[in-house]
């Protein structure tokens, strides 16, 4: 059995104060797929971070306001 949605995140960060973040993790080479983007713009078009990120150190940048 499978869950979540088609080219859902890996991660899904519910931050406090309801911020909600969602990561598709990638390789330093690693492609998103169709399905990872069409995921990944349907949440910035509802009002969510939504991003590729490549290290924890990326993903740290977005949620503390310096990254992308």
């Amino acid at each position: 059995m499978v869950c979540g949605l088609p080219g859902e995140a890996d991660i899904n960060y519910y931050a406090p104060g309801g911020n909600t973040y969602f990561f598709e993790v990638k390789t330093r080479t690693g492609r998103v797929s169709k399905q990872q983007q069409k995921f990944i713009d349907r949440m910035r078009k509802l009002g969510f971070t939504a991003a590729v990120v490549r290290s924890v150190e990326e993903a740290v940048s977005i949620v503390d306001g310096t990254g992308n």
